[in-house]
């Protein structure tokens, strides 16, 4: 637009002067006074044995262009979480619907009943919700908007569900998380080691894992299945090479690649000066 290229944009003095107010605003403001949209909670039973819930909003005022929303939240976020609910009360207050899916293990009233959590991935849970929802639905558009986590599960539902393209308008990726894999290698300093542990325990907390631990203790690990991985069995399950070290020692074992290393590099002594005599037993030759 020539208008903004050739006028120099001047921000609000106080609301678009700094950042820090928009976030002072809405930590004491923006945590107050929070919609609180009424949905009909809907819940689906896994193959695994979880159970997967979602919840579904209408507008009271529908339109012929309304459009459904399917909301991905960030990890340890569900319906109930605050901007969850005020995005979903400004999507209703434009005449959409909207269908918001609650990671297993996020809501407080909702009992865990398979022996996992949400994963950072997987995007079977939201392949159930948008299946029903088709079922209900199956002349809507939609839109598919993920957060930090969400994000990360929405592109690849799209990606994978190759097969449902059609019934989506388009996918929003808000603040999409890194590759965990690529990123776990900057998290062995000392300091950032004792950061993301706090960090972690703060979620799991969150997220109610501690009351849930029963469903977990009982679920005893192969240890002998575990020592007898392959680089391959590592890499499909998605371990990085520093955490299978790290599993491996805690184990008082050696990963699979370095055993072939170390086999690799006795071969070699064992060759010693390529005439076929050992490095040992070529230094003995010598002193005679």
């Amino acid at each position: 637009c020539l208008y903004f290229c050739e006028c120099r944009y001047r921000p609000p003095l106080l609301w678009g002067a700094s950042g820090h107010i928009q976030t002072a605003y809405n930590v004491l403001v923006g945590h107050v006074f929070v919609p609180s949209p009424v949905g009909d909670r809907q819940s689906l039973s896994t193959p695994d044995g979880s159970t997967v819930t979602y919840d579904l909003y209408q507008p009271q005022h529908p339109t012929a262009s309304s459009l459904f929303f399917l909301l991905c939240p960030g990890i340890g976020n569900c319906s109930e979480t605050f901007y969850i609910r005020s995005f979903v009360h400004y999507l209703l207050s434009n005449g959409h619907n909207v269908a918001v899916l609650n990671h297993v293990g996020t809501l407080t009233d909702v009992p865990v009943t398979g022996n996992r959590l949400f994963t950072y991935g997987g995007t079977g849970d939201l392949a159930a919700v948008f299946e029903d929802l088709l079922s209900r639905h199956p002349s809507s558009q939609w839109v598919l908007v993920g957060f930090s986590l969400g994000a990360n599960i929405g592109v690849r539902f799209i990606g994978e569900r190759v097969h449902w393209r059609s019934h989506f308008l388009c996918a929003v990726s808000v603040c999409q998380g890194y590759d965990p894999n690529q990123s776990s290698g900057m998290t062995e300093t000392n300091d950032i080691t004792i950061t993301s542990q706090d960090t972690l325990q703060s979620l799991l907390s969150r997220v109610g894992l501690t009351e849930h631990m029963e469903l977990f203790q009982s679920n005893e690990i192969d240890l002998e299945a575990l020592l007898l991985m392959s680089d391959k069995d590592f890499s499909e399950i998605g371990l990085p090479q520093a955490a299978q070290t790290t599993l491996m020692n805690s184990l008082g074992r050696r990963t699979p690649s370095a055993v072939r290393e170390e086999g690799v590099a006795s071969s070699a002594a064992d060759q010693g000066d390529g005439r076929g005599f050992p490095s040992g037993s070529r230094q003995q030759e010598d002193s005679l």
